[in-house]
């Protein structure tokens, strides 16, 4: 669509959306990885 080879003709009647959902546990030995993961995520689909 960027480069205008293909053409949205249409959005449709109700907008369509994907939800992520990340689950965590509350203590974990990974909490800085947990924490740099939740942030790439937020940054991306922002």
């Amino acid at each position: 669509m960027d480069n205008h080879n293909i053409l949205k003709i249409w959005d449709g009647y109700i907008p369509v959306e994907n939800t992520l959902y990340f689950g965590k546990r509350k203590q974990s030995l990974f909490m800085k990885e947990i924490e740099l993961i939740e942030k790439m995520l937020v940054d991306e689909f922002q």
